[in-house]
């Protein structure tokens, strides 16, 4: 009787652990990292982004480079920012991710049964030009820029169809480079831009009537 209880027992925690795993993607603001170190400097990819696995095109990273000051060229395609100086700014929160040319995160989870969109914020430096791509099961998803401010853009993408699967999400970067933050599963719509545009023409004709009526 003791024997069967163990197995049944080991069993249903075999199942916990399996399906655990691929319960919901983990540390989508990147404040999760831990062992950071006080200065500029590489530390374990497992501590600076757990939950994901970096990689420098097809090459697994073990380390990722934490920049919390000012550095120079060559820069690592992946790496921690936790400084909030002129460039390499931290979005929100303590920590941001940078993908630099060649840079890529990757996490495989189950997406909420509710979602609708994928929201991300992201923030590209002057003169990067950065081109970036954001993938889930292995489909490019078509991104839409939401709203712009000083020190972000909000982009968002549909992935309606992926709403409770589980499969592998991934930012890139193959040239330039940008910082990312806030990543959310929501289940709002997201605009399609041709309802963007039909919503600033409206907004521009409103404010046209008002100041000619004034």
């Amino acid at each position: 009787m003791k024997r069967h209880f163990k197995t049944v027992l080991l069993a249903c925690l075999a199942m916990v652990c399996r399906f655990g795993h691929a319960q919901g993607f983990v540390n989508l603001d990147f404040e999760a990292a831990q062992n950071v170190p006080g200065s500029n400097g590489y530390m374990a990819s497992t501590d600076a982004l757990p939950g994901w696995t970096a990689f420098s095109g097809a090459s697994q990273l073990s380390d990722v480079f934490y920049i919390n000051n000012i550095t120079s060229p060559p820069y690592p395609p992946v790496e921690l920012v936790g400084w909030n100086g002129i460039n390499w700014r931290v979005i929100d929160g303590n920590y941001s991710c940078f993908l630099n040319n060649g840079g890529l995160i990757s996490q495989t989870a189950t997406v909420p049964a509710d979602t609708e969109s994928l929201i991300f914020k992201d923030y590209v430096y002057s003169g990067y030009h950065a081109t970036m791509s954001v993938s889930l099961g292995g489909q490019n998803l078509s991104l839409i820029t939401i709203s712009n401010t000083p020190n972000y853009k909000l982009v968002g993408a549909d992935i309606s169809a992926f709403a409770g699967q589980t499969v592998t999400l991934s930012f890139s970067a193959s040239s330039g480079g940008y910082n990312l933050d806030g990543i959310q599963f929501s289940s709002q719509l997201v605009p399609e831009p041709g309802t963007l545009g039909l919503l600033a023409l409206g907004g521009s004709l409103c404010g046209g009537l008002y100041f000619r009526r004034k």
